[in-house]
């Protein structure tokens, strides 16, 4: 298969064939104009079947994802950081092969993400109304944003970045664990998943970025993230929601990082140079231009 560096890949149940996607050509405007394809495992490559961008204009790039019950296709469409559009299509209305998509969110200047989960519920990242971001849900049949329900509101200090859902018999009740930014740390909390109550905080790693919250495709009271500060390398942590702890998973090879504090003494030497627009860095130009302009005399060498 060609074209498909950088592809995203989404398996159908049963894995006998899979979303996947292609760009138009190697070079030139074609490598901007991904498109999405279905491909049976066992055919050729040059059958696969286009299910979806056909009309999308340069620099929008969609990416596919089933449900698991195998019912949805949930395509996002990332134009950047500043708008995110979402698509969903029922697979047992229109078939694997010409999937009959509505628009969950499409509206230019709004980002936004979504999932459809274990529940059968598409959960829904926006910044629509909410500048810092709100995470809706929706039945998955009836997507339109008219009949979102927030489940976690917008914070006034923090901007969500992520949820992954937590669940399985092994829980008293299915939970949430929310990914946010504040004051340029991440921040991990707990929430219930049916009213979005805050159940409590989780302590991260550090004082560092968090990102990629991933849960299991079956479900379970686990999620895993990717943590690193300015002094530990990135490493992968799991979450796991019966004994509310934080564990390392897998980190990165050797000892990468040794932390130094250095002190510099002043050389009494050694002029410092002015800040530039100080009234003394004025006046060493303007004596660097009158030395600049006097004639040398012949036969003079330097000074």
């Amino acid at each position: 298969m060609v074209r498909t560096s950088h592809s995203v890949v989404a398996w159908l149940p049963g894995g006998r064939a899979f979303y996947y996607r292609r760009r138009l050509a190697e070079g030139g405007q074609g490598r901007f104009s991904p498109r999405l394809y279905l491909h049976r495992i066992g055919t050729e490559p040059d059958r696969d079947v286009l299910v979806f961008g056909q009309d999308l204009p340069l620099g929008a790039y969609p990416a596919p994802a089933v449900s698991r019950d195998g019912r949805w296709l949930l395509v996002g469409v990332d134009w950047g950081p500043l708008r995110g559009d979402i698509y969903v299509a029922d697979l047992r209305a229109g078939g694997i092969e010409a999937p009959r998509f509505s628009a969950v969110q499409a509206d230019p200047g709004v980002f936004s993400a979504g999932t459809v989960s274990r529940d059968g519920r598409l959960y829904v990242l926006t910044n629509a109304g909410a500048p810092n971001r709100r995470l809706c849900v929706a039945a998955a049949d009836h997507p339109d944003p008219g009949g979102w329900q927030t489940l976690l509101p917008e914070d006034d200090e923090a901007v969500l970045r992520d949820v992954a859902v937590l669940d399985g018999a092994q829980l008293d009740r299915p939970l949430l664990l929310a990914l946010r930014s504040r004051h340029a740390l991440s921040e991990l909390a707990l929430h219930d998943l049916a009213t979005g109550d805050l159940v409590g905080l989780v302590p991260a790693p550090g004082p560092g970025t968090v990102t990629e919250l991933r849960e299991h495709s079956d479900g379970g009271p686990c999620a895993w993230f990717s943590y690193t500060d300015f002094r530990t390398p990135p490493g992968v942590y799991r979450f796991d929601a019966r004994t509310r702890t934080v564990t390392a998973w897998a980190s990165s090879p050797g000892d990468l990082v040794r932390l130094r504090h250095v002190r510099a003494h002043e050389n009494p030497g050694i002029r410092p140079v002015p800040p530039p627009g100080s009234r003394r860095a004025a006046s060493t130009r303007s004596r660097a231009c009158a030395g600049a302009g006097r004639r040398a005399r012949p036969g003079a060498g330097p000074a």
